[in-house]
């Protein structure tokens, strides 16, 4: 066994404190017993699990848990230490547990718990980068209710990823996704249902049901590619609405090219 303490450190230009780790060893295997340290931010990061070798690479499978009293601090700290700076709008609290798996290529995280003042999200995220080839993602997710807008999400998830988030585009993405609420681009649904894959540009919807999207009921299937800004495929799509500008909203703010979201927009008034 082994036991390491330290009561301060200097790092990104701020203190760490009070770090512990207690490791054991058995069969050849070590165990990390605790692990905790205090980041900027009032921030307490803590886990446990076992240290895992893959391809010769060290990793871990174990719990995680992460609480911050200052998400903005703790991130202008994660960005550029003193000289980051302090992101606005963001939640002011977060916490954050889950069964973390990381090993060489792999990251996943299984019972996933986040609150950041009162925004939800549950489930499994799994991210895969082979050797040559585009990122993979599995996301099983639900939410109460989430506000994507003020979470930050796409910053959050680069910064997680660091390098690896920067082909993230290009990713293969297989998620299903539930939720009460959801505010994305400035657009709130209720009653969310969603099962979509993603490979490059193609788009295949499985299923896709919104109970209310701005007085818009939405039920849709179907697969769509949307290279080069001329959107191709079979897609079927029940609306029950007296206006579908939300949905036109909604679907600028999910990155749909502008060509599609424009025509639709034109022909709104004969729909």
């Amino acid at each position: 066994s082994a036991f390491m303490s330290v009561d301060s450190v200097v790092l990104g230009g701020e203190l760490l404190q009070g770090t512990a780790l207690d490791l054991t060893a058995a069969n050849g295997v070590w165990t990390i017993d605790r692990f905790e340290t205090h980041l900027p931010g009032a921030t307490d990061l803590r886990a446990a699990g076992d240290v895992t070798t893959k391809a010769g690479k060290p990793g871990f499978s174990g719990a995680v848990a992460l609480t911050a009293g200052d998400l903005p601090n703790l991130l202008r700290w994660l960005e550029g230490g003193l000289a980051g700076r302090r992101p606005a709008g963001l939640p002011r609290q977060l916490s954050l547990t889950g069964q973390l798996t990381a090993d060489a290529g792999h990251y996943a995280v299984d019972d996933l718990a986040l609150n950041a003042d009162g925004e939800e999200l549950a489930g499994r995220l799994d991210y895969r980068v082979p050797t040559g080839e585009p990122p993979t993602i599995v996301a099983a997710l639900r939410s109460s209710g989430l506000d994507a807008d003020r979470l930050q999400i796409a910053r959050l998830v680069r910064l997680a990823g660091g390098d690896g988030m920067q082909n993230l585009g290009a990713a293969r993405l297989a998620l299903t996704f539930q939720a009460s609420r959801l505010t994305w681009g400035g657009v709130t649904a209720h009653g969310i249902d969603l099962d979509l894959r993603r490979q490059g540009g193609k788009f295949d919807v499985r299923k896709l049901k919104v109970a209310d999207l701005d007085g818009a009921a939405v039920e849709a299937h179907g697969t769509l590619s949307l290279a080069n800004d001329h959107p191709t495929g079979n897609f079927s799509a029940s609306i029950d609405a007296q206006s579908i500008n939300g949905i036109i909203a909604a679907l600028r703010a999910g990155g749909v090219p502008a060509g599609f979201a424009d025509a639709l927009a034109a022909r709104a008034s004969v729909l």
